[in-house]
């Protein structure tokens, strides 16, 4: 559901709710550098293109996009990872290359239930 106050969407997917921050033009542009950028570090002497692979590794690629840019909270433990920065302080981050196989099931649901709450969301919230 989408909240027009807040500039967040919620999907829920298999009993796992998920809060995205609604993408900003340079989110969906990152979302698509992202999304090279994983097509690439599994083949890479191909060139990134969504074209060059098959479309349900696009779909997934595509969700992992969307969580590692936009997804703000989940009830979806898996969703994150904790990572030490420079300093050893420990940091939260979505994580795609630490997804377990379980989730893509839910995975691959994303970025349709993604993209509907953001349509609702751009038209007024319905």
């Amino acid at each position: 559901m989408a909240d027009i106050l807040t500039n967040t969407i919620k999907v829920t997917v298999e009993k796992e709710d998920f809060e995205f921050r609604v993408p900003s033009p340079k989110d969906y542009a990152r979302m698509g550098v992202v999304a090279g950028a994983i097509r690439r570090s599994y083949d890479p002497q191909g060139v990134g293109s969504e074209y060059s692979v098959d479309d349900f590794t696009a779909t997934v690629v595509r969700a992992m996009a969307i969580m590692a840019v936009c997804l703000e909270k989940s009830t979806a433990k898996w969703a994150f990872s904790e990572v030490k920065d420079r300093n050893g302080d420990v940091k939260v981050i979505v994580d795609p290359e630490a997804f377990p196989p379980q989730a893509t099931k839910i995975i691959v649901q994303i970025p349709f239930k993604f993209d509907e709450e953001v349509s609702r969301f751009l038209e007024g919230g319905a």
